[in-house]
């Protein structure tokens, strides 16, 4: 049984590790479309989100509609 425990134990730190590892470029994204936002780049802005919000980030999805608001 303990080996069973190490092993589940294992396999949950491991698809931890992979998601963390898998939401760092969104953040990454995420600040680039915000600093292009903020110097009225907004194309590059919507270039940086899109994919984000699509792929279902919701601060992505939020700045976008934020942007869609404001035209």
């Amino acid at each position: 049984m303990k080996n069973d425990w190490q092993n589940r134990a294992w396999l949950f730190a491991l698809m931890i590790a992979l998601g963390l590892s898998g939401a760092l470029p969104a953040h990454a994204g995420l600040a680039e479309g915000t600093a292009a936002y903020q110097t009225e780049d907004y194309a590059t802005a919507l270039a940086e989100w899109l994919p984000l919000a699509e792929g279902g980030d919701g601060s992505a999805q939020y700045y976008l509609g934020v942007m869609y608001l404001h035209g």
